[in-house]
């Protein structure tokens, strides 16, 4: 394509270029040329460009490394490799094929990846090849995904095609909490007969497992909305009843416990009353075990200990940090401190190290060790401080005596090491309390509070960063800057190991445990519990 601009210049656009450079990049995954990210998927290994699954889902954009080049390894949990790699074809090709069997597994990975397109293409094929055979399997999806759009269309064709999909086949493949939620849908209109009928039906397909969801299931009824005649025809005439005593037991006793009169039943009521009555109902959450499917896809960093580990438990991917910590502590420690303290600082790294070399053997030795030393507490050289851990002893040392001039006074030319010698010399200079400001009519009881008030008159910063050039006035920024610096991590997980210096940090790495997608896109539906997935996504529709 050539747009002519003015008589002096061309421009050219070649249309074609992108779909032969995205064909060309296919052929080298294919080949594994150039590829820069290894996907472990159910002992399959798949590889592929980091720069193509960026481009093609907001998830590994904001995943993935982007702050130097590194060839990266991830696990992903999916079940079914060749749909995961399908997925991935898709990111180069634009091209994918749906089928009633892979259409779960599609949308689920479509769903966390926030991959929009194979979402829409799944929702295009569900409506168009809806029947009596995969409604209910459609009606589910929609619901457990959140497609409201497709989940009314499909609710309202079951709706109004009721009695052919109560006498088919598919709603005896339904799991107990499924037909669970049928019963309660309103919309699904169903005559005491059909109910009742639908429910043994469903029992009597694998009785041995089934019967101890009746009673969970025969209470979806509301007693107020049967007929009594009927029910009792169906209690004298359905073969469940004599099959399965407990099921029997369970009906009577719902209608008994609704103040129903069992008349006919009454005394047969009472003897299965003295024999299962004493039987109690286990936990619902416990029951539907069976029927609940993984639906969470774990991707996680590939480790040497991955092998080991089958189940993860949220979505992360973590780089090891730990090492890296060690050598800038070395480095802070030994550029940092005064002559005199470079042996402490070198004889306490020394120990580290033969301590990481044990045997296998000597291991136990050195646990039992380090949990002594935890009890008893490590006494800091210089201020006599107690730690309770050989690195943040170190910490310690690096934050609070890496340099010999830490407080400075602002009014004479006193220096000192330590904020307690710094706000006891400021009383020299200032009688109280109450401590008063000399630039104004404030005053207060504490000298912090007035060295921290004082300090908004001045030009001059009490606290400045023994790492870097940072500088404030107030002690509580020095402090939140200082998390910068230090390995200390207050703000723990509740649901696994991981720790992190700030709140903020923690409070969106919480959302990870969680499956509750509350932000939703006002265009399309889209739904997901990250922010910045939702600022991504709305993109797309501006």
């Amino acid at each position: 394509m050539i747009i002519m601009e003015d008589n002096r210049s061309m421009t050219f656009h070649c249309s074609e270029l992108s779909s032969t450079m995205f064909h060309k990049l296919y052929e080298q995954k294919k080949t594994n040329r150039f590829c820069d990210v290894t996907l472990y998927v159910n002992n399959k290994i798949l590889k592929a460009h980091r720069n193509v699954l960026a481009c093609s889902s907001p998830y590994f954009d904001s995943v993935l490394k982007h702050h130097k080049v590194v060839k990266e390894q991830l696990t992903v949990n999916c079940l079914d490799s060749e749909i995961f790699n399908n997925i991935l074809n898709f990111m180069y090709t634009g091209e994918i094929t749906i089928k009633h069997s892979n259409v779960e597994e599609l949308l689920k990975l479509a769903d966390h990846f926030i991959l929009t397109k194979v979402i829409e293409y799944c929702i295009e094929f569900l409506g168009t090849k809806l029947n009596l055979d995969n409604c209910l399997f459609t009606y589910f999806l929609t619901q457990r995904f959140k497609l409201k759009h497709l989940g009314n269309i499909v609710e309202n064709w079951i709706a109004s095609h009721i009695d052919n999909i109560c006498d088919g086949e598919e709603i005896g493949r339904l799991s107990s909490k499924e037909l669970q939620d049928f019963f309660r849908n309103k919309n699904f209109i169903l005559t005491t007969q059909k109910a009742l009928s639908l429910l043994s039906k469903w029992v009597l397909l694998d009785i041995d497992k089934r019967e101890k969801y009746f009673d969970k299931l025969v209470r979806c009824f509301y007693t107020n909305n049967l007929e009594p005649s009927e029910v009792f025809k169906h209690l004298d005439t359905c073969i469940l009843y004599t099959k399965s005593e407990l099921c029997l037991f369970r009906f009577l006793d719902y209608l008994a416990q609704n103040n129903w009169t069992l008349s006919s039943f009454k005394t047969r009521y009472e003897v299965l009353q003295a024999k299962y009555g004493q039987m109690t109902v286990s936990d619902p959450k416990t029951q539907d075990q069976e029927s609940i499917r993984a639906e969470k896809i774990v991707v996680t960093e590939k480790t040497e200990n991955n092998s080991t580990q089958n189940v993860l438990s949220s979505v992360h991917v973590r780089a090891s940090l730990k090492n890296k910590k060690r050598l800038i502590l070395k480095k802070l420690m030994l550029l940092g401190l005064k002559p005199s303290l470079r042996m402490a600082a070198l004889k306490m790294l020394t120990c580290r190290k033969q301590r990481i070399s044990l045997s296998e053997n000597e291991k136990e030795e050195t646990e039992a060790s380090e949990d002594s030393d935890e009890k008893v507490g490590i006494k800091c050289p210089i201020c006599f401080a107690t730690i309770n851990d050989s690195l943040l002893l170190e910490q310690h040392l690096a934050l609070s005596h890496a340099k010999d001039v830490t407080y400075k006074c602002s009014i004479c030319s006193f220096v000192c090491q330590y904020h307690g010698d710094y706000l006891n010399h400021m009383k020299t200079h200032f009688s109280g309390p109450p401590f008063k400001c000399d630039y104004c009519e404030y005053n207060t009881d504490q000298i912090s509070k007035l060295i921290t008030h004082r300090a908004q008159h001045l030009d001059e910063s009490i606290y400045q960063c023994t790492f870097c050039s940072f500088k404030c006035r107030q002690k509580q920024n020095y402090v939140s800057h200082m998390k910068i610096h230090t390995p200390e991590k207050n703000y723990k997980c509740e649901h696994c190991s991981k720790a992190f210096r700030f709140k903020q940090n923690l409070e969106a790495h919480v959302l990870t445990h969680s499956n509750d997608k509350s932000l939703t896109c006002d265009s399309c539906g889209f739904h997901t519990k990250y922010l910045s997935h939702m600022v991504a996504h709305k993109r797309i529709h501006s």
